[in-house]
């Protein structure tokens, strides 16, 4: 048995890893960290705060779209994602009141994007809502 919380058998394990551990060559080149696309990570650290900070099905609702990816020339990445939304109501419910849901979002992904990609990040979230018809 094995218990990381009083250390039982961790030596034990650590004994087996080694002795059963085999030579090979990397799979993956030095540096390389995800098999991800950038968008791809993008999008699903979006996704990821959405879940975090709404309630109900607003997150599941709206599925976040990477418009624009520009790395400046002091290496800082600049990225545009946009956010449909099918009703006038979940729009609403997104922003929060006075913005403030959308905006602790919008924090939440840039930082935790900052601190994977290993450089400084710029995020702009653009809420999409549907066109208001002029029906008479």
């Amino acid at each position: 048995m094995v218990s990381a919380l009083d250390g039982t058998g961790v030596n034990a394990l650590k004994e087996y890893i080694v002795n059963n551990a085999r030579p090979g060559s990397w799979k993956y080149e030095q540096g390389f960290y995800t098999d991800q696309s950038l968008e791809e990570m993008i999008v699903l650290c979006v996704k990821e705060k959405m879940l975090n900070l709404l309630s109900e099905e607003i997150p599941y609702l709206i599925i976040p779209k990477v418009d624009l990816i520009h790395e400046d020339g002091s290496g800082c990445l600049n990225i545009v994602v946009s956010l449909p939304c099918s009703s006038t109501r979940l729009a609403s419910q997104l922003m929060g009141p006075t913005g403030n849901t959308i905006r602790a979002v919008a924090v939440s992904a840039e930082q935790s994007l900052s601190e994977a990609l290993l450089k400084p990040v710029i995020l702009r979230l653009n809420l999409k809502t549907p066109k208001k018809s002029n029906k008479p």
